[in-house]
C-alpha cells in the first residue's frame, strides 16, 4: 500500500515538474558515453564501471540501457524519471516494512505508515526525483536497507555474510557513499555481538569480509582533483558542516544571507538526533535490543555516515543541505521518529516514565513538522523555478534542433540544458545523438523521409513520426 501511494505521489511530480529533455551531466554521462557507443557497437563491459566524477553508477547506467531498448532507442528523462520513482518508492517501502516487521503495538505501525507517506510526499527532494540520472541515491539506499537489513534479522551464519558481501559490494557500483553501507552492516553485527556473543570465527569473518568491502570502495574510489574546493578545510570546517547536515530539515529561511553560529548549528543537531541517542544510551547500558532496533540504529549509523562523507566532500562554506542530499538525510529523520515512537510503545501506561515519553515523543513531531513547514514553500518554490527553467531549455534546445541556428544555443547560464554550448552543439550534431532525441526536441521529419536504422517496425516509425511533429506544431 505505501509503494502505491508513494509512487502516484512521485509520478504526479514527475508528470507537473519534470521534462523529458535531458539535463546537465546526462549529455556526457549517458548520450555520449553510454547510449552512443551502445548504438554504434563500440561499447565495451569496462565503460560500464568507468567513473563518473567519484563514482561508479553501474546500476543506473544499467537501468538506463533497460529503458533505452524498451522505449524503441529513444533517450527520454521523464521515462528515466518515472523508473527512478519505482526504485523510490520500492525503497520507501523496504524501509517501512524492516521498520515495523513483527511490530506489535498497531498504532506505532499506523503511525509510522503516515509519516513515512508524509515526508515521501513532500518535495524536498526535487533535485532528484526531477532527473532520471540521479536513481543513483535510490539505489544506494536500496542496498544499504538490504546489506543492514540482513545482519540485523537473519541469524549470522554463511549465507546471511554470503548475501551481506553481494549487497555491501553491489553498493559500491550505486555511489561513491555507498561504501558505507559495509561499515553500517558490521556495526549492527558488532551491536549483536555485544547482546548475544557471536561465535569468535564468525565474528571474524564478518569483520573481515566487510571491512574488505569497504577497504574495496576506498580503493577504487576516484579522485577528482577539480571537485577539492568543495571539500571541508581543517577540523573545524568539518564540524560547522556535520552540524549544518545533521540538522537537516530546520535551516537558515535565507541561507544566502544568514549564517547560524556553530553552537547553534550543534546544538538543533543534536535535537534532531535524540531519540537515537536516547536508544544508544540505553543500548550501551542494558545491551537489550530486538532486530527492528538493530536495524534502524544500523541505518542511523548509514545516515551518520552518509553525513560525514557529505561535509568532507561538499561541506566548504555549506550553509544549508541541498535538495539531492536531503532524500539521503530523510532516513535519518525517519529512524528518529520510529525511535521516538518506540519509546512510547516501551513506556509502561500511567507511570512517570509514560508521561516523559510521550512528551518528548510529542515534542520531537512538532519540532520535525515545524521544520517541514518552514521549508516546504522554499522546496516547492525552487521546484516550480526549476520546472520553468527546464521548459526554457526545451524551446532553446528544439530551435536549435529544427533551424540549425547556433544563436538559439548561445544563451545566458541556465538558459539551455548543458553549461557549454559549443559542447552541447557537437552533441545535438552527432547523428547518432539526434536520432535518438526525445520527442519535445526532435526535429520534424520531412514526408516520405526515412526513420534511423534500427527504429521499430514501418507502421511503428510512421506512428512515431506523427506523433513527432504533432509535439512540435503543439510546442510552437
Amino acid at each position: 500500500m505505501l509503494f502505491a501511494a508513494v509512487l502516484c505521489v512521485r509520478i504526479v511530480y514527475v508528470c507537473l515538474f519534470a521534462s523529458s529533455t535531458p539535463f546537465w551531466d546526462q549529455w556526457d554521462a549517458e548520450a555520449d558515453l553510454l547510449l552512443r557507443p551502445w548504438v554504434e557497437g563500440t561499447w565495451t563491459l569496462q565503460g560500464l564501471f568507468s567513473p563518473h566524477n567519484e563514482h561508479r553508477v553501474v546500476l543506473s547506467r544499467l537501468l538506463l540501457l533497460l529503458l533505452f531498448g524498451a522505449n524503441g532507442q529513444q533517450w527520454d528523462n521523464l521515462v528515466e524519471a518515472c523508473a527512478s520513482a519505482v526504485v523510490f518508492a520500492a525503497s520507501m517501502a523496504l524501509l517501512y516494512a524492516l521498520l515495523c516487521r513483527g511490530e506489535r503495538h498497531r498504532s506505532i505501525r499506523w503511525a509510522m505508515f503516515i509519516v513515512a507517506l508524509v515526508i515521501a510526499a513532500l518535495p524536498f527532494g526535487w533535485e532528484n526525483f526531477l532527473v532520471g540520472f540521479q536513481n543513483q541515491f535510490y539505489f544506494m539506499t536500496a542496498f544499504a536497507l538490504g546489506s543492514v537489513g540482513v545482519v540485523a534479522y537473519r541469524p549470522l551464519g554463511r549465507v546471511t555474510l554470503l548475501v551481506a558481501i553481494v549487497l555491501a559490494v553491489g553498493s559500491l557500483f550505486t555511489m561513491a557513499s555507498g561504501l558505507v553501507a559495509s561499515v553500517a552492516a558490521l556495526v549492527v553485527v558488532l551491536m549483536r555481538n555485544l547482546r548475544e556473543r557471536v561465535r569468535p570465527a564468525t565474528l571474524l569473518a564478518f569483520v573481515a569480509c566487510l571491512g574488505a568491502v569497504c577497504l574495496t570502495g576506498l580503493l577504487i574510489l576516484p579522485d577528482v582533483p577539480p571537485h577539492a574546493v568543495f571539500r571541508a578545510n581543517g577540523v573545524g570546517e568539518h564540524l560547522a558542516a556535520l552540524a549544518t547536515i545533521l540538522m537537516w530539515p530546520l535551516q537558515p529561511i535565507d541561507p544566502a544571507s544568514m549564517h547560524w553560529r556553530f553552537y547553534w548549528r550543534a546544538f538543533f543537531a543534536l535535537a534532531m538526533w535524540t531519540p537515537a541517542g536516547i536508544w544508544l544510551l540505553r543500548f550501551a547500558r542494558r545491551r537489550v535490543a530486538t532486530e527492528n532496533e538493530l536495524f534502524a540504529a544500523g541505518m542511523a549509523v548509514w545516515v551518520l555516515l552518509q553525513a560525514l562523507a557529505i561535509a568532507h566532500s561538499r561541506g566548504h562554506e555549506i550553509v544549508a543541505v541541498t535538495s539531492r542530499y536531503s532524500e539521503i538525510l530523510a532516513i535519518g529523520v525517519l529512524v528518529n521518529i520510529w525511535f521516538a515512537l518506540r519509546m512510547i510503545g516501551m513506556a509502561s501506561i500511567g507511570r512517570r516514565s509514560s508521561r516523559r515519553a510521550w512528551i518528548g515523543a510529542a515534542a520531537y513531531l512538532v519540532v520535525v513538522a515545524y521544520a517541514f513547514a518552514l521549508r516546504t514553500p522554499l522546496d516547492v518554490r525552487a521546484m516550480v523555478d526549476r520546472s520553468d527553467a527546464m521548459k526554457l531549455q526545451t524551446r532553446n534546445v528544439r530551435a536549435y534542433v529544427s533551424s540549425g541556428d547556433v544563436r538559439h544555443l548561445q544563451q545566458p547560464f541556465f538558459q539551455i540544458p548543458y553549461p557549454d554550448a559549443e559542447r552541447l552543439r557537437s552533441l545535438l550534431d552527432n547523428p547518432t545523438i539526434r536520432a535518438m532525441l526525445p520527442a519535445s526536441i526532435h526535429a520534424p521529419l520531412p514526408n516520405g523521409a526515412a526513420a534511423p536504422v534500427g527504429r521499430l517496425s514501418n507502421d511503428a516509425q510512421q506512428l512515431q513520426r506523427f506523433v513527432r511533429n504533432a509535439v512540435h506544431l503543439a510546442g510552437e
